[in-house]
């Protein structure tokens, strides 16, 4: 394997255990990963480099719905080179398919609560084979390769996106580009500070390689498109052109009503209503 990097910054509340009452359950059984509590939304990255293996996606808080016998919600597992896995559980979002290739540090999902849990936090196991009941405890990788559970990402360069996206080339060398927002004002108008706090959101998450300046320009438009598809929200039998049609404005008002942020008419209108339910969707997003 190659250098380790921190899947996400966050506090241990739970480690592994081959005997465990389950704080849901109250069941006693083994507690195959460790958890690292964080807010929902905060981003979870690659361990190691590898292929996607598996992904869930369509899980919910409380889901009783099983995955080869666990409860762990919206998932993503990662096949190193040398056949050995890492499972990411109980994930808000998913920015993964199966089959993609990813690299150490790369933004695979966010934190989320899905599943059965008690509060957000990344469920993190690792395998030494394909069998989920090959696993061992992770803080032999985290010593190994002198981390902390919980601890910042660090040294992670500049990623390549997750999934089949291709980022356009950037205006700007990406040194000089800001990694966070002030909070935004929720008024339901798309101006130049609104656009620039969702080009750093879409640098983040990899789709957007422009230079940032509050320009929602088809780079940024496309960079949209291509999260929406990400996460389900964007047909792929529509192209990634960065314009923002109906189908686009559908795809991310149906993304917001899942959030919850957005509770009008699916209705393609990139009105006052979906631009503050995409404003508050940004404050969560600001790290």
């Amino acid at each position: 394997m190659s250098k380790m990097v921190s899947p996400v910054a966050g506090r241990v509340s739970s480690e592994w255990s081959k005997n465990r009452k389950h704080p849901v359950t109250g069941v006693v059984t083994s507690h195959a990963g460790i958890d690292i509590a964080a807010p929902v939304g905060t981003p979870v990255r690659a361990a190691f480099g590898g292929i996607i293996e598996s992904v869930r996606t369509n899980s919910y808080p409380g889901d009783p719905h099983l995955w080869k016998g666990v409860k762990s919600g919206n998932h993503g597992l990662i096949r190193n080179a040398d056949n050995a896995r890492q499972y990411y559980g109980h994930l808000d979002d998913v920015f993964v398919q199966v089959g993609d290739k990813v690299e150490a540090g790369q933004i695979i999902g966010t934190v989320g609560k899905t599943g059965t849990v008690t509060g957000p936090h990344l469920h993190f196991e690792t395998w030494s084979n394909g069998n989920m009941n090959s696993h061992f405890n992770p803080r032999i990788l985290f010593e190994r390769y002198d981390l902390d559970p919980g601890s910042a990402p660090e040294g992670i360069g500049n990623v390549k996106p997750a999934g089949n996206a291709k980022p356009s080339k950037p205006s700007a060398p990406a040194k000089t580009q800001p990694t966070n927002f002030k909070d935004l004002v929720i008024d339901g108008k798309a101006g130049a500070t609104t656009w620039k706090a969702v080009q750093i959101v879409m640098r983040a998450i990899g789709t957007y390689n422009g230079i940032v300046d509050g320009n929602p320009g088809p780079l940024t438009w496309k960079a949209v498109q291509l999260w929406l598809r990400r996460v389900g929200y964007y047909p792929k039998g529509y192209l990634i052109d960065g314009k923002p049609g109906k189908v686009t404005i559908k795809g991310l008002q149906r993304f917001l009503a899942r959030k919850k942020l957005y509770t009008g008419k699916i209705d393609g209108d990139f009105g006052p209503l979906t631009v503050k339910a995409f404003q508050k969707f940004m404050n969560t997003q600001n790290a």
